[in-house]
């Protein structure tokens, strides 16, 4: 989102027209100027006195089809090719993280909703974003702190004395120690629950399909195959009570859906457990969400702790240009891959 406003004092501004293109690039004098992308003025305004001209923009790569409404559903769809799918309706190349796009969608309906809305929806089901950026379509891990190409981003260093102004906040003992997920068991009809908590990881393992193996190495007519499937293991018994355990209201329809369901939740509640805001006293046009912060100068338990840019905001304006970020607690990953061994 773009938001300008102008002074109008000598009554020379003239209104521009409604869904025009406005290319945005901030810096500071006698440097490279930093790109910051393309917006098409939505909303006017003209207020006084003193007069003054109010311009809002979105974000240009936001295409007027995302928002239309639609009626359909997706059964037995892998995640990576929905979003791909949706992608090229509207012109768009297509970015999902590697470690989404196999996630098994077993069913989804899309009733009087846009697509930009289901991609939302899916992105908060799997602790993901979903944005457009440049004509592409990206569906990205939260809190990774990866560029568009997968790569680690840079940390970003911050001083106390950079700091116009600050804030950190912990509400650890308001938060929940765990997060619980229902399943329904369509063998035996009843309802599976699991519960994520610090001391759970998922194993991610694969085994051999089953069948009758014969003398050419195949099942049934098939060449054997690999199936990747994942394991909740439980390093040490959950010891929250009722009042700390968040439970998902959305019966799943399998348990891995369930799984991930929960783990993404607890994820996404363990960032949230404190928070660092900071504004810049020199803004920097080269922040952006998902960069990686390290502080200093602060609090040695703020200090020690990674954080993550989940907000930026750059303001320009007659008392000079300044850079607004908010932060929360980096959750590194937890899930550990089983690998072969060598025989």
């Amino acid at each position: 989102m773009l938001e300008i406003e102008l002074s109008d004092h000598d009554g020379k501004l003239a209104l521009p027209s409604r869904n025009v293109t406005i290319n945005l690039a901030l810096g500071w004098k006698g440097e490279q100027l930093v790109g910051k992308g393309s917006y098409i003025v939505d909303e006017i305004q003209f207020s006084g006195a003193p007069d003054r001209l109010a311009i809002r923009a979105r974000s240009a790569d936001l295409k007027s089809s995302l928002f239309e409404q639609k009626e359909r559903s997706f059964h037995q769809i892998h995640l990576g090719d929905l979003v791909q799918q949706i992608a090229k309706s509207h012109g768009l190349n297509c970015f999902v993280a590697a470690g989404l796009h196999n996630a098994l969608i077993e069913h989804i309906d899309q009733t009087n909703e846009s697509d930009i809305n289901l991609l939302t929806r899916l992105a908060e089901q799997y602790d993901a974003m979903a944005t457009v950026k440049n004509g592409v379509l990206l569906f990205m891990n939260l809190g990774a702190g990866q560029s568009v190409s997968g790569k680690p981003l840079p940390a970003y260093q911050i001083t106390k004395k950079q700091g116009d102004n600050y804030n950190f906040s912990i509400a650890e003992s308001e938060n929940y120690k765990s997060v619980r997920a229902y399943w329904h068991d369509p063998d035996s009809g009843k309802r599976g629950e699991i519960t994520v908590d610090t001391n759970t990881s998922i194993v991610k393992k694969q085994r051999m399909t089953k069948g009758r193996t014969l003398k050419n190495g195949t099942v049934k007519g098939r060449r054997l195959s690999k199936r990747k499937y994942n394991v909740v293991v439980q390093q040490e018994p959950i010891t929250s009570d009722s009042t700390q355990i968040k439970t998902l209201r959305h019966t799943y329809a399998t348990e891995k859906t369930a799984i991930i369901a929960a783990k993404s939740a607890f994820d996404k509640l363990k960032r949230g457990v404190a928070t660092f805001n900071l504004t810049l006293a020199f803004g920097d046009p080269m922040l952006m969400p998902e960069t990686i912060v390290e502080l200093a100068g602060f609090k040695a338990e703020i200090d020690a702790t990674t954080w993550l840019i989940t907000k930026v905001t750059h303001n320009l304006s007659d008392s000079g240009f300044t850079s607004q970020i908010e932060c929360e607690m980096k959750v590194e990953d937890e899930e550990v891959e089983v690998k072969k061994v060598k025989k």
